[in-house]
């Protein structure tokens, strides 16, 4: 019972029932011979694997070893068809082969790409992986080999001063002469915007474009720009300032908030002890202080000499501006109006008012005024509330005893 090496069987050469006649006895050799069969059955077939120089492990996981030869295979490993990327060794040449397009081809003939690839991985050191890559040895691979000396020079100069802190300035506005770093102010330096020190970052796109960006040792941040007409002002990011101030008159910063007391110099004229609240805003030399005192608003402004005098600010809320404006004829055609929804004409000289919004209570004021345009005379003209609510009012006008439609109405409401 031979192993075929080219069927991968075993081929059966005789049966016992050709050997003997029915019911003859079989002698001890007759089982020899059929297990020494055997045996040389299965050492051929080992003979066989080992003459595949070990390779049944990685064709039983990767098809596309195919195995060792001398010939070249024309199949793969169970008789399908050959695929890009299928491989065997050859052992006349000692060298793998791998099959593309049509035909095996050794490693010398893939692509650059390939190789190069097979030189990184087959390299023995890190000299060998400069090699692949084509960078030379270590002692070549220096700051020199990717930037010029002067770069370098420039590099440091901008980004690091000789001590290796950042470019010290006394004027901000020196540094679009210089190049993008990191710059840092001491307090009291020129075109600041604050009387802090100060540390900062140029970017410079051009020859006259670029941005700093400021913060001062406060923590407060500004930027401004830079283009052909020179600096822009600065513009406060994120201001959060918490300076406690008791001399108003005196702030210099550009962007600044915070708190006063009521004993502070500068400080509006508001009877009792309070806190206020005050802002800033300047371009270097004209300032503007907005001061919040117990619920009141005020302001003044800085000439660059003299400071004005406090004025209350008017806000809708005050109570000098009106809440209701209104001016209608007789017919309830309304000519103009602030705060009013619709005026509606009950009858003669009867007009219902609605507002735009309810008001909280009905302790308003209203003034009403009446005119015929045109006319003189010396009849009395009045005007009364016959109802009062959040939402409207209702008026009568009168000529004398008589309800009268006049041409000219207005109304004014206060709360």
């Amino acid at each position: 019972m031979p192993f075929n090496g080219t069927t991968k069987r075993f081929d059966r050469i005789w049966q016992f029932v050709d050997q003997f006649i029915a019911t003859a006895n079989a002698t001890r050799t007759d089982f020899d011979t059929t297990l020494n069969d055997v045996r040389d059955s299965l050492n051929a077939a080992i003979t066989y694997l080992e003459g595949r120089d070990d390779s049944l492990s990685l064709a039983a996981t990767d098809l596309r070893y195919i195995g060792s030869f001398s010939a070249t295979p024309t199949t793969r490993i169970g008789g399908s068809a050959l695929v890009n990327g299928d491989f065997y060794f050859d052992t006349d040449i000692n060298e793998f082969l791998v099959y593309k397009g049509s035909a095996f081809v050794g490693i010398t003939s893939l692509t650059t790409a390939m190789k190069a690839f097979l030189a990184l991985i087959e390299a023995d050191d890190d000299a060998g992986v400069r090699s692949a890559f084509g960078l030379g040895t270590a002692s070549t691979q220096n700051s020199s080999a990717f930037a010029t000396a002067a770069q370098g020079t420039k590099a440091d100069s901008a980004v690091l001063a000789p001590s290796g802190l950042a470019n010290a300035v006394t004027d901000w506005n020196t540094i679009s002469a210089i190049e993008s770093g990191l710059y840092r102010g001491a307090a009291g330096a020129t075109n600041a915007p604050t009387a802090l020190s100060a540390n900062g970052l140029f970017v410079k796109t051009s020859a006259t474009n670029g941005f700093l960006i400021l913060m001062d040792s406060a923590g407060v941040v500004f930027v401004r720009s830079l283009g052909p007409s020179g600096w822009a002002g600065w513009f406060g990011v994120g201001v959060n300032s918490e300076s406690v101030f008791t001399n108003l008159d005196t702030i210099s910063d550009k962007f600044v908030s915070g708190s006063f007391a009521n004993t502070a110099t500068g400080a509006p004229s508001v009877g009792g002890t309070w806190v206020g609240l005050v802002e800033q805003i300047s371009n270097g030399t004209i300032k503007t202080q907005r001061a919040d005192v117990l619920g009141v608003r005020y302001v003044r402004r800085f000439d660059g000499a003299v400071w004005s005098a406090w004025d209350q600010a008017i806000t809708v809320s005050h109570p000098g501006v009106a809440d209701v404006l209104l001016s209608y004829n007789g017919s309830g055609t309304i000519k103009a109006s602030h705060g009013v929804a619709s005026v509606t004409r009950h009858a003669a000289g009867t007009y219902g008012i609605s507002f735009s919004a309810p008001f909280l209570d009905t302790n308003y004021t209203a003034l009403i005024t009446l005119g015929f345009l045109g006319t003189v005379n010396g009849t009395i003209y009045s005007a009364k509330i016959t109802d009062k609510t959040l939402t409207y009012l209702d008026i009568l006008t009168l000529a004398g005893a008589s309800a009268t439609d006049f041409s000219e109405i207005s109304v004014a409401i206060w709360r």
